[in-house]
């Protein structure tokens, strides 16, 4: 379908609800800010979609779907984005919104083979046939001058200096099939902890509060707790400071990628060729058993390939990024 650009001059960009998804489908805006750099684009996300984009300048409107609503409140939504005249529609989650809303230029509602490759590869090739240009793209996720002082506010009040060398753990994930063992998280803090210049920092949100609590009684040495300190912002612009991030594969991996940040990410039943981290220098750090990556939901070998991973197999990727 041959797109003529001047037609376009509000874009609906539907994204997904996991923060981590989330991430990943923002190279499309930005090639979308980049081929349409006068138009106004609305995003239709999750609630917490506001966390990420609300210092974004170029998204007019942040609108709020709930999959679980009434259908009288999803039908008033659809009434809302018609009224909203949108001339193009893409669409992440590969529903009837593009249709509903009568946008002229859209994404198809058919969704690609599930073929290796990164989900970023993937979400970007939804915009190809609509010829639009995916070369050069870009994550948007910008953070504001208030974003910066309350980072930096926190980091002032823990004693963690600009000449520090912060490495941020992420030792949480939504799937407990994702998580790697306590007690590796808690002798990589030891040792890193150990190291001069190093300060090591515990981060996630409300729900990793306490098993971040358990990593630092546990842990000699100091190791700061920052759970739920940050928005998601805040967390990327924190990261954007960090010297290395060492996650599970969570919502913290993706943000890290967004900012370019080195990763050391622990993978199980999770596919790494899909989920992986993209910034430069990262490491994905894994057992090649037979059943990994299963990508199920629930394990029948007693999570092997996560409590075959070592604390000496993570240090060692820190060695080679740090020490």
């Amino acid at each position: 379908m041959k797109i003529e650009k001047a037609d376009v001059k509000k874009i609906l960009f539907i994204t997904l609800t996991n923060i981590g998804d989330l991430v990943l489908t923002l190279p499309v805006l930005g090639a979308l800010k980049k081929e349409f750099p006068e138009a106004s684009i609305a995003v239709l996300a999750g609630s917490k979609a506001g966390e990420i984009l609300r210092a974004d300048s170029s998204v007019s409107d942040i609108l709020v779907y709930n999959k679980r609503a009434a259908l009288f409140d999803k039908l008033r939504l659809v009434l809302k984005l018609r009224g909203m005249d949108f001339d193009m529609a893409v669409d992440m989650r590969h529903s009837f919104f593009p249709i509903l809303v009568g946008a002229k230029y859209r994404t198809s509602m058919l969704k690609a083979p599930d073929r290796k490759i990164h989900r970023k590869e993937k979400h970007l090739k939804s915009l190809s046939a609509l010829g639009i240009s995916t070369a050069e793209t870009f994550f948007p996720i910008l953070f504001n001058r208030n974003d910066r002082l309350h980072v930096n506010s926190i980091l002032n009040k823990e004693g963690i200096l600009p000449e520090d060398k912060i490495v941020a753990i992420a030792p949480g994930a939504k799937s407990h099939m994702k998580r790697w063992k306590i007690g590796g998280f808690i002798d990589v803090c030891t040792r890193l902890g150990k190291e001069p210049n190093f300060k090591i920092a515990l981060i996630g949100d409300e729900a990793d509060k306490a098993i971040n609590s358990q990593i630092v009684a546990k842990s000699t040495g100091k190791v700061y707790n920052l759970s739920d300190c940050f928005n998601l912002r805040e967390l990327a612009y924190f990261l954007s400071l960090s010297k290395l991030l060492i996650t599970n594969d969570s919502a913290p991996l993706h943000i890290a990628g967004a900012v370019d940040t080195p990763i050391i990410a622990v993978f199980g039943p999770t596919d790494h060729g899909k989920y992986g981290p993209i910034s430069p220098g990262s490491i994905v750090v894994r057992k090649s058993i037979k059943c990994s990556p299963c990508e199920k939901a629930i394990c029948e070998f007693n999570l092997e390939c996560m409590e075959q991973v070592s604390s000496e197999d993570v240090l060692n990727a820190v060695e080679r990024l740090l020490l």
